[in-house]
């Protein structure tokens, strides 16, 4: 966990992907810190530096909600503005879904979401940018055939998946390496891809959204999709194209991220 920006006020909470770590949001925090926004960004179970949670049906995202809802409230953070990218966002879909006591808006950021995605958005004409759901899923496959080359794995999924140069940097690859150079922790982020039907399972019947949602998908990424799948599970739901992104929009448009962050809070009931 890491909490940057004034101690007091309700906090922005921010969970990312894989293959990533909360290092992923060092420059939006370091940006809402200018603008006095207090935010805490979370290590999923098995990413960053939180611990693996055991097999793959531990990973189903309603269970790791649960367990990172009840953290939260450890920490004493009982009202906050949530914001999930890539499987944090799958996360904090199931999260507002099945808890949403204290969530005061939801950014939601370029992911096919299990439980709100069509299957069809995983076909196999849509490999290119969907491959990892099939190949992470697979049992042991993909650890023998990452381990020892796992850079090799997130090398490829940065080249390919980023339009922003720059934004991630060889040395940014080497802090997420310092988790998934771990072949424990590569496994668990193909557990969260193993999960994904109980995932869906478990959010089949769930009621629409009723806080303020966001929709964030990038231009060279999920783009208007995430809104146009979000919009029949929302009561007040906007949506914003990131333009000229890739996937990783917390790195390629840290910005954005926040100037629309901003336009969330101000939807929201919270005290600006």
């Amino acid at each position: 966990m890491r909490s940057c920006g004034p101690e007091s006020g309700v906090p922005v909470v921010l969970i990312a992907g894989w293959p990533q770590t909360l290092h992923a949001w060092r420059a939006v925090q370091e940006k809402l810190a200018d603008a006095g926004i207090r935010s805490i960004a979370l290590d999923p179970p098995g990413l960053g530096e939180s611990d693996p949670i055991g097999d793959a049906a531990n990973y189903a995202t309603p269970e790791v909600a649960r367990r990172m809802a009840a953290a939260l409230a450890l920490a004493g953070v009982d009202r906050f503005v949530l914001v999930g990218h890539d499987v944090g966002a799958w996360i904090a879909y199931a999260w507002a879904s099945l808890m949403p006591q204290g969530i005061a808006g939801l950014m939601l950021q370029d992911a096919a979401i299990p439980g709100a995605f069509p299957d069809g958005f995983l076909s196999i004409g849509n490999a290119a940018r969907v491959f990892q759901f099939a190949f992470n899923a697979v049992p042991e496959l993909p650890e023998r055939l990452t381990r020892g080359r796992e850079r090799v794995y997130l090398d490829w999924l940065f080249e390919t998946k980023t339009r922003v140069a720059g934004a991630v940097t060889a040395e940014d690859i080497s802090v997420y390496m310092r988790c998934y150079g771990q072949p424990e922790r590569m496994s668990a982020g193909f557990n969260y891809y193993r999960a994904v039907p109980a995932s869906i399972d478990a959010l089949n019947d769930v009621a629409p959204l009723t806080m303020p949602v966001l929709a964030l998908g990038a231009e060279f990424g999920v783009g208007a999709m995430m809104g146009k799948v979000l919009e029949p599970r929302c009561t007040d739901l906007k949506s914003v194209v990131v333009a000229g992104s890739g996937h990783f929009i917390p790195e390629e448009a840290p910005d954005v991220v926040c100037r629309e962050l901003q336009a969330l809070i101000a939807r929201t009931s919270m005290p600006g």
